[in-house]
């Protein structure tokens, strides 16, 4: 999020996502949000927000400033997925800018792995989707690895048919992997 008006859009685009995720054993009942906490950010109190909130859930709440007890379990995943973050990001030996690498891959994990709300047996993907998570392609982030070049962009005949990168996670949207070129430091 670029700017924190942004934060509307991204809140309809999570709910819109909830509501198309199908359970495979209950294909008939749908996802939905019921529930929203917030605290009092200028974002969070304006007409806006407490449309959308209107219009999709069954309930909304405001924390009282300065209490993160009353948000125990967001803060929790925050610091836990803070945490991997670090990890990951030590591991794969990024600089700080490229943070959001290391995130983005905590949180498919976390998002995989059985969680304790829901008896740790579980994961929230499995939850939602009834899938157990196939966890078989996933690598150490940082890992060397070769994206294959098509012959259209190759610079000359001899030119490698690879290009060197580094493993940086799975898309959520898509059946591939993220990979970071080290040359142009950036990732795709």
């Amino acid at each position: 999020m670029k700017t924190r008006d942004y934060v509307y859009v991204c809140l309809q685009s999570f709910i819109d996502w909830v509501k198309t995720q199908v359970h495979v054993q209950h294909p008939d009942v749908r996802s939905s949000v019921r529930i929203i906490l917030s605290d009092r950010a200028g974002e969070h109190v304006g007409k806006e927000w407490q449309s959308i909130c209107r219009q999709n859930f069954d309930k909304y709440q405001y924390t009282n400033a300065g209490v993160h007890e009353e948000a125990d379990i967001a803060e929790r995943s925050w610091q836990t997925l803070q945490d991997s973050m670090r990890a990951l990001m030590c591991t794969a030996q990024f600089l700080k800018t490229e943070w959001t690498l290391a995130f983005q891959h905590a949180v498919w994990l976390h998002n995989r792995m059985p969680h304790k709300q829901h008896g740790n047996t579980i994961s929230p993907f499995e939850f939602v989707t009834g899938l157990k998570p196939d966890l078989a392609q996933v690598r150490m982030i940082g890992v060397k690895c070769y994206k294959f070049q098509i012959k259209e962009k190759r610079v000359e005949n001899l030119a490698n048919r690879f290009e060197q990168c580094l493993y940086v996670g799975h898309s959520e949207e898509r059946v591939s992997t993220f990979l970071f070129y080290l040359e142009r430091r950036k990732s795709h």
